[in-house]
Order: C-alpha cells, then structure tokens, then sequence
C-alpha cells in the first residue's frame, strides 16, 4: 500500500462522525448508524421507518443519572425484602415466598411486606396492649437489622 494510500484511509476513518445514538432498526440490524436527524443512511437506502429512542442514550447524563437512581432504588428494595424475611415472623415469610411463587415483582414484594407489617399493627391495636407492644418491638427489630446490614455493605 502506497504512502498517499494510508494516508486516504487515515482520512477517511477521521473524518467519520461518531454519534452516540443508533436508530431502532440499526440496533436490531447490528449495524452502523450515521445517526440523527432521521433517516439514517442505513433506513433511507431501504426505505426503513428510522426512529431514535433517546432514553437508550446511555452516554447521555440524564439517562445515566436516571439508570443509577433506579437501580439505587431496585437495590434498596432487595435490601429491604431480605431484612424482612431475616426476621422470625414465620407469617410474613410465607406471604413473601407464596408472592414470589406466583412470580410478582420486586414492587409487589415489598408491597406484601407492607400491607403484611399494616395489618400487624392493626390487629395488635384491636386486640391488647401487649400484642401491640410486641408488634412494635418486631418492627424496630427489623428497622434495626437493616440498618446494620446496609451499614455491614457499605463498609464492603
């Protein structure tokens, strides 16, 4: 290859664009998008519908930004489930893994805890003060379980 061959290919690698976001049909076709405005190049020499999903801009801040917030918020809610099956109130743990075997969601999970730790409280309100104690007791046990848990995996 010829000196001013290198230097055409040099050329042309550089002055390619390099965009941060490939349309829909591009990411399913695995192949290289010139990006927006649509149509890509790809979409307009097949007659392709181009569309840009700009929320799998994953280089973008505000997608980022958002991706950590909800696997932050995804993380706490595990946190929360197993601290909750840690504690000795065989009802509760049932009612998680009877949820789980009817294959809900993480939302769903912690939901069932919470309605499983309101109807506690309530029940303990209407029967005496010793039930209600104990349920109180339970619930800081919890509390304080999971603060140490989450304090043991930050330290990690």
């Amino acid at each position: 290859m010829s000196s001013s061959s290198n230097s055409q290919m040099i050329g042309r690698s550089r002055s390619r664009k390099k965009t941060s976001l490939a349309c829909n049909v591009c990411r399913r076709q695995k192949v290289r998008c010139t990006g927006p405005p649509p149509p890509c190049h790809y979409c307009a020499s097949r007659g392709k519908d181009c569309e840009f999903d700009e929320s799998s801009d994953q280089r973008n801040t505000e997608n980022s930004q958002r991706a950590l917030e909800e696997s932050d918020s995804t993380l706490e809610n595990y946190r929360f489930i197993v601290n909750s099956l840690r504690s000795e109130d065989d009802g509760l743990v049932n009612q998680v893994v009877e949820a789980v075997r009817r294959d809900a969601g993480i939302n769903q999970l912690v939901d069932t805890i919470k309605n499983y730790s309101q109807t506690d409280v309530l029940e303990a309100s209407g029967s005496n003060t010793t039930s209600s104690s104990t349920a109180h007791a339970r619930r800081s046990q919890m509390q304080h379980e999971e603060e140490e848990y989450i304090m043991e995996e930050e330290e990690n």
